[in-house]
């Protein structure tokens, strides 16, 4: 999965399908900064592709076809959500975990089933990416 969401932000935001220079190489780079880039490439994935990266999670299996409705909906503000995330380094996957059902719910997705796969999907999500940047 992480490397569809991979290739996704690539050919949103860079025109391409190939790979992403991480900046890893670069002498320096500390561990902080390359979880804030995955969480806010995720972000941007929520509201740029948002409808391509719920294709994505439900074709993974995280997400029925009823979430994946639901999901699409709030697809900008999840994004705008995991972008507030992206200071929290290795605590974003569980920050969302534990701030996600609140907003949900505040959001209109009432449905506690809905709630929890909502957050287990953006949470994986946010997981993949972080294995892309190690």
């Amino acid at each position: 999965m992480s490397t569809e969401l991979n290739a996704l932000y690539a050919s949103e935001n860079l025109g391409s399908t190939g790979p992403i220079v991480t900046g890893s190489e670069t002498p320096g780079t500390t561990t902080m900064g390359i979880k804030s880039k995955a969480a806010t490439k995720v972000a941007s994935m929520l509201i740029k592709s948002g409808d391509k990266t719920v294709d994505i999670l439900r074709s993974m299996g995280l997400l029925d076809a009823a979430t994946a409705k639901s999901f699409k909906k709030v697809s900008g503000k999840l994004g705008n959500f995991v972008d507030t995330l992206a200071s929290a380094g290795d605590s974003a996957a569980a920050m969302a975990r534990s701030q996600l059902p609140g907003k949900l719910k505040s959001w209109g997705v009432t449905n506690k089933g809905t709630q929890e796969m909502i957050v287990n999907a953006v949470s994986y999500a946010i997981r993949a990416a972080d294995w892309i940047f190690l």
